[in-house]
């Protein structure tokens, strides 16, 4: 076994590397998540466990021991976040579910918009979990072009190797989507053009089938407020329930906060304020986890002054 005796890390130290990486392993950890999460080549962290790694064994020791370190610090920090990520069945989500529910039962073409942060995401996620064939896709910027978003919505239903050619992606997709009382629920919608929404529309048309547009502002400003919907008549005739969501109401913002063990009426009230801000509901949680860590170093629980110096730290501020 080859180890620089000058570096930090002793035959002993070797050992018990190898034991921690083999009981993380006996533990649930793929040896392929171990391989990734480390960065370390998958033969070379199996050699380094089995002790037959011929290389330079006091690099891989040291690799493996900033893996573990950094595996500690990552886990310290979430133990300190301990409120899981839970749905909460607010006013708003309600809202959306109904919508959701409406446009199913009657094969509608809808369309949800609102500032990000509002909730959207979560609550169409929540509805395409937890009901039968109902298909929830999310655009990219990647999928500015046709054939990119139409292979992204092809995957999201469970097709591979759908040509890359429009026409017949497109026909391949409203043929999966056909005769099962189906919803296709598209995500990020503001990121593609409309080329993209038109084709969309036509599959909804050859389909029978529910389709709900979501996306922000720009999205509700180009389809359902009646700005240049001569350009998109076929789009905007179809448009039968729009929903645009408002900013965060304060009951939600509440309901959040006492999630998060945060009871006090002054702090409920600064984190109100900054669900009003850019980022919204997902600032508020962005900031309720930070100052929950921040909380943690003083051993209590969250006051209002973590949730300002939380608050601080992100580009949402803008002065609450």
């Amino acid at each position: 076994m080859n180890i620089d005796t000058g570096n930090a890390v002793t035959p002993d130290e070797v050992i018990q590397l190898r034991l921690r990486i083999r009981e993380l392993n006996q533990n649930g950890d793929s040896w392929s998540f171990l391989a990734k999460d480390s960065g370390i080549g998958g033969s070379t962290l199996h050699a380094f466990v089995d002790g037959k790694y011929k290389g330079n064994m006091s690099n891989i020791a040291l690799k493996v021991r900033e893996y573990l370190d950094s595996r500690s610090n990552r886990e310290s920090i979430k133990k300190k976040v301990t409120t899981e990520e839970i749905f909460l069945k607010t006013e708003a989500s309600d809202a959306i579910i109904a919508r959701l529910q409406y446009a199913l039962a009657l094969t509608d073409f809808s369309m949800i918009t609102g500032v990000a942060g509002t909730g959207k995401t979560a609550a169409i996620t929540q509805f395409s979990e937890t009901t039968p064939n109902v298909f929830l896709v999310t655009m990219a910027p990647s999928c500015k072009s046709l054939p990119a978003a139409l292979d992204r919505v092809a995957r999201g239903i469970g097709l591979r190797g759908v040509s890359y050619k429009a026409s017949m992606a497109s026909q391949k997709i409203a043929e999966r989507l056909a005769g099962m009382r189906s919803m296709l629920i598209v995500d990020e919608c503001n990121h593609v053009g409309s080329d993209v929404i038109e084709e969309l529309r036509s599959i909804y048309d050859l389909a029978n089938c529910a389709m709900v547009l979501v996306g922000n502002d720009t999205l509700f400003a180009r389809y359902a407020i009646g700005n240049d919907n001569s350009m998109h008549p076929q789009v905007t005739s179809r448009i039968g329930l729009k929903l645009n969501m408002p900013l965060p109401k304060k009951e939600d913002v509440f309901m959040l906060c006492r999630e998060w063990d945060v009871h006090d009426l002054k702090e409920q009230d600064f984190m109100f304020t900054v669900s009003q801000k850019p980022g919204a509901l997902r600032g508020v949680v962005k900031t309720l986890k930070l100052a929950k860590v921040i909380a943690s170093g003083d051993e209590g629980s969250v006051k209002l002054k973590h949730l300002k110096a939380a608050f601080s730290q992100f580009s949402i501020k803008g002065g609450a």
